[in-house]
């Protein structure tokens, strides 16, 4: 009796864990299908450029907000180390190593319902429009995000400037 009892509990555990791999390869499935219909490979490519050039227009800003004046040879090798820096996140970050994360992360999140549901969405007219303003959007947000980065980034500069002033007032004062 113990024995059959023992070898049902095992079909049973056999049959739920057989069960829930299907679910997790069908919505796998679903959830790639997903990524592909919402462009995400060229949505990345996109954004990797976008940082690019955002770097490539901060950085001097950012200098020049603080003074500091670089040569026509410090700004190429500045601009050589940023290539160099966005050529290993763009490759340790491509597609093909975020893909499996990315699918993994909508095929957990979202029921298979809910991924067939957006495919739909994506795939109609209002959602393929969507996805074509997108990077449009992107870039409007980006201009203002910027922006935003540079004052802060001043702000951030002025409050170091200041402090480090108080810390060595305050080491002159002690001596």
């Amino acid at each position: 009796m113990k024995k059959i009892l023992a070898i049902m509990m095992m079909t049973v555990m056999a049959v739920s864990m057989f069960a829930a791999e299907a679910v997790s390869a069908e919505r796998s499935k679903l959830a790639g299908e997903l990524l592909t219909i919402m462009r995400q490979e060229q949505q990345m490519k996109n954004a990797f450029q976008m940082m690019r050039n955002m770097q490539q227009k901060m950085l001097p800003q950012m200098l020049e907000q603080n003074g500091v004046k670089m040569t026509a040879d410090q700004q190429a090798e500045q601009k050589k180390m940023m290539d160099e820096v966005m050529n290993i996140v763009e490759e340790e970050m491509s597609w093909n190593k975020l893909k499996p994360i990315v699918v993994e992360a909508y095929a957990t999140t979202f029921s298979e319902q809910e991924l067939k549901d957006l495919t739909t969405f994506f795939k109609s007219p209002a959602g393929q429009n969507f996805l074509d303003k997108t990077p449009m959007l992107q870039q409007q947000m980006m201009s203002s995000i910027q922006q935003m980065a540079m004052n802060m980034n001043k702000k951030v500069g002025e409050l170091i400037q200041k402090r480090a002033l108080e810390l060595q007032k305050k080491q002159v004062d002690q001596k």
